[in-house]
């Protein structure tokens, strides 16, 4: 019977599927959503992994969420997904999608100045 997969990948899968709380996986740095999308969108490198992560990022349910913020606000974004904003904000990433959103509003305050 022929593998699917070959061998170098089976077992790189299973060390990944390996419990987190392996004593050699304590040092595991986590990415968490906006670190990755800080990354991605300040790296000025074009390569086709960076691309495929930024469009597989852009239909994600949290950057869809980051993007609703970072445009009509927390309120707004409140109703739209049915969080309260207190638990919408201790989303990672979040905060930095209302200052993003305060900080547009500023400039558009200045303009119309």
């Amino acid at each position: 019977m022929a593998q699917a997969l070959p061998l170098r990948v089976l077992h790189i899968i299973h060390e990944y599927s390996k419990p987190i709380t392996r004593a050699n996986w304590r040092s595991l740095h986590k990415l968490t959503n906006y670190h990755l999308f800080h990354c991605i969108t300040n790296d000025n490198i074009p390569t086709t992994l960076l691309n495929v992560v930024y469009i597989n990022m852009n239909s994600s349910e949290w950057f869809c969420m980051y993007s609703f913020i970072e445009l009509w606000g927390p309120t707004n974004a409140s109703i739209r997904y049915g969080i309260p904003t207190k638990e919408l904000l201790q989303i990672n990433g979040m905060v930095n999608a209302v200052n993003e959103h305060n900080h547009m509003n500023e400039q558009i305050k200045r303009l119309r100045l």
